[in-house]
């Protein structure tokens, strides 16, 4: 099975050769963006992934000075997300043609077997500088990738994909089931009759929410004041996001302790956002 375990980077100076990968794999990603739609409008098709290597493996050859400050299975790594954003696009109905994305809003690149090396305790090494991270647990299991990724509160985190043995129930069988409605009024009604309500973090925080905003907008574009406010918005998103996630992996943990099976209606919250708004994510 596969994990993966997410900390923050400390802050630091060398951060800064991070964020320029970053920023060098949206250049990357735009390139073969722009590539694969002028190919479109000339040939009428996708050209596909190894089409796709192949003419980064030229693009390297040619221009080694840009294409080489970014670790080359990062940038094949690049080609194999715009190939899988391809692949939805043409078999769900739903999902966009890929496209553009600014400098400031792409968000990480993923090394595989090589651009890292950890050097023991909370310490590694990524692309030639030495980073610590903040180790809240032990990595068990074979790391395959290591991506670095930037959220929009400007904060860097580490993320190791391992792979390990799936592990054996903790909990103890009960020989009980039970079936899950999900509703507004009520978060959550068992077949038991038990109708367990949730927090509303966003509904709760709202005020401030809209305050934060009015604030962004009142700041003039491209400024340093702006960018701060962008930060402090993002920052209470990510609060109120983080309080949702609490009461999932409490709420699930509950019901695991209590049921050996669970069933669950299939909903289309996507539907139920455009109907209901707001109150499905408060």
């Amino acid at each position: 099975m596969r994990k993966t375990y997410k900390y923050r980077l400390y802050t630091c100076e060398r951060n800064k050769h991070l964020v320029e990968s970053i920023e060098l794999a949206s250049v990357v990603w735009n390139h073969f963006v722009a590539l694969t739609r002028r190919y479109y409008e000339i040939y009428g098709e996708y050209p596909g992934y190894y089409a796709l290597k192949k003419h980064l493996t030229k693009l390297k050859q040619r221009d080694k000075g840009h294409w080489y400050d970014l670790n080359s299975q990062a940038l094949q790594n690049v080609i194999e997300r715009l190939d899988r954003a391809y692949q939805r696009f043409f078999e769900i109905d739903s999902a966009g043609r890929p496209g553009f994305k600014k400098r400031e809003k792409y968000t990480s690149f993923t090394l595989t077997q090589t651009g890292w090396k950890l050097l023991g305790g909370n310490r590694v090494r990524i692309q030639n500088h030495n980073y610590k991270f903040v180790k809240s647990r032990p990595i068990k299991g074979e790391i395959k990738t290591v991506t670095i990724k930037r959220d929009a509160c400007g904060y860097l985190w580490i993320c190791f994909s391992v792979e390990k043995e799936p592990p054996t129930p903790e909990l103890p069988r009960t020989g009980n089931a039970v079936g899950l409605d999900f509703g507004l009024k009520d978060f959550l009604v068992t077949s038991d009759g038990d109708r367990i309500q949730a927090p509303e973090p966003l509904q709760e925080s709202l005020e401030e929410v809209q305050d934060l905003h009015k604030e962004l907008s009142r700041k003039k574009r491209g400024s340093n004041n702006r960018k701060k406010a962008k930060r402090r918005l993002a920052r209470k998103y990510r609060q109120i996001d983080n309080q949702r996630k609490d009461f999932h992996f409490k709420l699930a943990r509950r019901l695991f302790s209590r049921y050996d099976v669970v069933c669950i209606e299939e909903l289309n919250v996507g539907a139920m956002k455009e109907l209901w708004g707001r109150k499905v994510w408060s």
